[in-house]
């Protein structure tokens, strides 16, 4: 399993994006589609290991992204990356 290193500053930025969708948001200057695609798969991979939504949640909240933006963040994620986890958000 590859492990994704990103910087809170990165996690800070990306919940600033606008997001229309969370594999297509209004990228803010120096985050990339990649960044994007590694937090995605990020997300999807803590959920297949059994990571509850709420510990996903904390990674981002850990960060100094509000719960808020956090929980969107997650739903973007898995409805863009792992749409089979959906029934876990609730």
């Amino acid at each position: 399993m590859k492990r994704w290193a990103l910087t809170a500053a990165t996690l800070l930025t990306l919940a600033g994006c606008t997001l229309s969708s969370f594999s297509e948001p209004v990228l803010p200057p120096g985050v990339t589609q990649e960044d994007i695609d590694a937090l995605g798969n990020l997300v999807c991979t803590s959920i297949a290991s059994g990571s509850s939504i709420a510990s996903v949640n904390s990674v981002w909240t850990s960060a100094g992204i509000s719960e808020s933006d956090a929980e969107e963040l997650t739903r973007g994620a898995v409805a863009d990356y792992c749409p089979e986890y959906d029934d876990r958000l609730d």
